[in-house]
């Protein structure tokens, strides 16, 4: 008896879904592209461009594409189940893996390579706590997201323009705040849109576009934050040693 099999043999239900699944892969590796893209631009900045926002932008980049990793075992995982060629399944899993593993790495290493001029970026930079208003569409729930957390980190932020002066507790509840505040705002986010790109995949290039602009927005936005925060307890650090000092 002949058990070799092929689309034919799925039952309609899942052959809805394992093209659902698909259009899902492709959309991820999509977004590999998009990244390596970025890495490409970020490595050829000059070391004068790379001030601690730039820096903490690239490591909440690694981090989302990290956990991006998981989602995408995941989401092969049910592939493999549904799909009826497992030799063309662990091929596909092994050159998307391959992808992953080399952005990673690429990434770490640039994160490594600046590691050693972040402390110079950080003295040189001024803190820049302006929130420009990019012109969002109010009509998009992704935008709407973004502005939420434009909001959110205007608030952090506000405080040191009126010289409010942070105590520690003060200064580990927005620590807390903000890095909460980054994954909320980015799981919603990522829940929203990949429904859109799944029901919009004719326009997939489009729709991965405006996710890159929308997650650099919620990033930006994050690293700003955590810049003016770090910056904030640095200071706040020194006022106490200087004041044990005098005493």
């Amino acid at each position: 008896m002949d058990d070799k099999q092929d689309a034919s043999n799925l039952a309609s239900d899942d052959k809805i879904e394992l093209s659902r699944l698909i259009k899902r892969r492709g959309i991820i590796k999509g977004r590999l592209t998009k990244y390596s893209d970025y890495l490409n631009i970020f490595s050829k900045l000059p070391s004068s461009e790379i001030n601690s926002t730039k820096y903490r932008e690239l490591e909440l980049k690694a981090n989302k594409v990290q956990d991006l990793l998981t989602v995408y075992d995941e989401l092969q995982n049910s592939i493999d189940i549904l799909h009826w060629d497992s030799d063309e399944q662990i091929k596909e899993r092994d050159e998307i893996e391959s992808q992953f593993f080399s952005v990673l790495s690429i990434g770490q290493e640039l994160l490594n390579a600046f590691q050693k001029i972040k402390s110079d970026a950080i003295k040189d930079d001024q803190c820049s706590v302006g929130i420009g208003s990019p012109g969002y569409c109010i009509g998009s729930t992704q935008h709407i997201l973004a502005r939420e957390l434009e909001a959110h980190v205007s608030h952090v932020v506000k405080y040191g323009d009126l010289g409010h002066v942070f105590s520690s507790v003060e200064l580990a509840e927005l620590n807390l705040k903000v890095t909460q505040g980054f994954e909320v705002y980015s799981n919603k986010f990522e829940e929203i849109q990949c429904e859109i790109e799944v029901l919009n995949d004719n326009n997939l290039d489009s729709e991965l576009d405006e996710r890159e602009d929308i997650e650099q927005e919620i990033i930006f936005q994050t690293a700003t934050a955590k810049q003016f925060l770090e910056k904030t307890t640095e200071n706040a650090n020194q006022s106490q040693c200087s004041h044990v000092i005098k005493n």
